[in-house]
């Protein structure tokens, strides 16, 4: 692939102290509006130096945005936003420096990527005989050439105006069978990932949507126990106390620290592309195989 690490992983690589970074993400492969060309433009237009593809539960487009982004000098590291659960909350989880040949990590994704296909379209023969037919050009904008999940599904059904919003369109999806499927234990997440060299950070811990609870102290303690290497500090729904909660906790446990916009598509305020201080992540970006350079020590 033209010169490209198979695995995906950067290595030899130096940014500058002020260079700025973005470590979170979202293309076409699962619910972003992003094609890899689009995003690696974007990217380039705020002068970002490095980049983290992490997609829900998919890696398809890590490679294409590599190549993408080398036209600007933007270095992309190879991740992934895995659904996983502790006890009966789902978490997110970001797996950073992810080897996108091993297949502990990638593996369970290309089943889950094939269970979906299936369900997907055994789901839109459903929707059809019910008279909401998804025209396959609406699909295939939705796809943007990638295998068909659930995502797209749902984001087929708002285009044809059969619900309103996302909620919706999956509530209607899921009474023809298109639904996620259960997320794995995150212990055994942490486990496959640590083993094949990846670094699981947890995602957004302080979001506290509908659908998200923060983790309580004793269960961060647990997570920590059981491998977790850090957590997303800087994100856009994290408030300064969240930063400097997370921050301190970070510090004090001799965590890694990420940043991140979340970023799903160019006009999804607040989550749009950001230009993150590299000093934010330094250490996280070091284990990745990117150097954080002070030249003004030299």
């Amino acid at each position: 692939m033209n010169g490209f690490n198979p695995a995906g992983r950067l290595s030899g690589v130096s940014i500058p102290l002020n260079a700025t970074v973005d470590l979170h993400m979202h293309t076409t492969a699962s619910d972003g509006r992003y094609t890899p060309a689009s995003l690696a433009k974007a990217a380039h237009e705020i002068d970002l130096s490095v980049i983290a593809l992490a997609d829900h539960d998919r890696v398809d487009n890590v490679l294409p945005l590599q190549m993408e982004a080398s036209r600007y000098g933007i270095h992309v590291i190879p991740a992934v936003e895995v659904s996983c659960r502790w006890g009966d909350t789902q978490y997110h989880m970001l797996l950073y420096n992810v080897d996108l040949t091993d297949a502990r990590v990638v593996g369970p994704f290309e089943e889950l990527k094939r269970h979906y296909a299936e369900i997907c379209v055994r789901g839109m023969e459903q929707l059809a005989d019910q008279g909401k037919p998804i025209d396959p050009a609406v699909l295939n904008i939705c796809t943007a050439g990638q295998p068909v999940a659930p995502y797209h599904v749902f984001q087929a059904i708002i285009k044809h105006e059969y619900a309103p919003n996302m909620k919706e369109a999956h509530e209607l999806a899921k009474t023809v069978g298109i639904d996620f499927s259960p997320p794995p234990d995150m212990r055994e997440v942490i486990t496959n990932a640590r083993a094949s060299g990846a670094i699981p950070i947890l995602a957004h811990p302080a979001r506290a949507e509908q659908g998200f609870h923060p983790p309580s102290d004793e269960t961060l303690d647990a997570m920590i126990e059981a491998g977790l290497m850090g957590f997303e500090v800087w994100h856009p729904f994290h408030s300064a106390y969240d930063v400097a909660r997370y921050l301190k906790l970070c510090t004090d446990r001799s965590l890694l620290t990420s940043s991140g916009s979340d970023t799903h598509s160019p006009s999804q305020p607040p989550r749009r592309l950001t230009g993150w201080p590299s000093r934010y992540s330094r250490e996280l970006l070091d284990m990745c195989g990117v150097h954080v350079e002070d030249y003004s020590s030299f």
